[in-house]
């Protein structure tokens, strides 16, 4: 009778064993991975998406106020699995790229970023058996502050590496930076808030915190209130009463005003139980808006020689012959003079 063949289990670990030492000793690494692995490119980390700022959580920055910059953060790294070795690469501001985007579409209501605004360092060195490395740029804010209503556009290429290669579709980083949005400028609305007064005079209600006569709503014109003098003492005057300021935090005060007295002046004048303090129209700067109103401001506590918290009241005065008349809106405290013109709508 025929004998069939048999095999057992160590005998196929060992020819699978035999395979595998075959296999290895054909590489020059005895590696599983081949020689031909692609070698390590060089890439912005994000996969090429447009960088907001302050929109995107993925690149940090802060504000440093004491010196008015503003510091992004920004990551570069290499692909491949091999050894990784030191290497430096440039940092290029790409103007072209930011034109040609803008030509096309891709980059709509968005102004260049000059040069001088911004400071990046010229090159960035990634350190042996590290896969990538981080940057940091200064914005100039003081710069920024001329483009509040603006989101600045920067494209930074990555370029002349001392060795690898480019990713050339991930070279080039387009960051857009809204500046109103970076330093959280809050312009004040409806709320209530310790520090800062608002007075929209929009329901009766508003109207009927203010004493004395001569005021009333403008018809038509939710806001708006006008102060006429209808009497013998050589003024007409409107009062709100208990306003708390903290002029620390908000020293600066504006106020838009619709018409002016033809025949006379106007002025506000604050009583905390000590002393009067005037602001007239002359004592401050103004912003013509286009529909003929204008936004007067002053730094309130530079004017007054006041500081910290106050309580006072707010006195709306004309003085001239009786029906001159000011109409006017609200009044409202701000952080910094830029800020009003910067909240400001029409």
């Amino acid at each position: 009778m025929k004998q069939e063949p048999t095999f057992n289990f160590y005998s196929i670990c060992g020819t699978v064993a035999l395979l595998i030492g075959f296999l290895l000793s054909c590489t020059k690494t005895g590696d599983i991975i081949a020689d031909d692995y692609p070698n390590p490119k060089i890439y912005w980390t994000g996969s090429g998406e447009i960088i907001r700022i302050p929109e995107s959580d993925r690149y940090p920055y802060k504000i440093d106020e004491e010196n008015q910059k503003v510091y992004i953060t920004l990551g570069f790294s290499t692909s491949g699995l091999k050894n990784r070795d030191a290497f430096t690469v440039n940092l290029v501001v790409d103007r072209d790229t930011i034109h040609q985007l803008q030509q096309e579409g891709a980059l709509p209501n968005t102004i260049d970023l000059e040069p001088d605004m911004i400071d990046i360092p010229p090159s960035a060195t990634v350190e042996q058996g590290k896969d990538g490395a981080l940057i940091q740029l200064s914005l100039d804010m003081t710069a920024l502050a001329d483009h509040e209503d603006d989101t600045l556009a920067l494209a930074i290429r990555l370029d002349s590496p001392s060795q690898y290669e480019l990713n050339p579709a991930l070279s080039t980083a387009i960051i857009l930076i809204n500046y109103r949005a970076i330093i959280g400028i809050s312009c004040p609305d409806d709320e209530a808030s310790p520090g800062r007064i608002f007075i929209p005079f929009e329901t009766s209600e508003d109207v009927d915190g203010w004493d004395y006569g001569g005021l009333r709503p403008v018809p038509g014109a939710p806001g708006q209130l006008t102060i006429t003098r209808n009497n013998d003492d050589g003024y007409g005057i409107a009062v709100k009463w208990d306003q708390l300021f903290n002029l620390d935090e908000y020293p600066y005060l504006a106020m838009r005003v619709y018409e002016e007295p033809t025949d006379g002046v106007w002025l506000l004048k604050f009583y905390n139980g000590l002393a009067d303090y005037v602001l007239r129209p002359e004592n401050g700067t103004y912003k013509q808006l286009s529909d003929g109103s204008r936004i007067y401001y002053w730094n309130f506590a530079e004017a007054t020689g006041l500081s910290g918290e106050v309580s006072s009241n707010i006195q709306v005065v004309i003085e001239g012959p009786n029906g001159q008349s000011l109409t006017y809106g609200w009044l409202k405290t701000y952080q910094e003079q830029d800020i009003i013109l910067q909240c400001i709508t029409q």
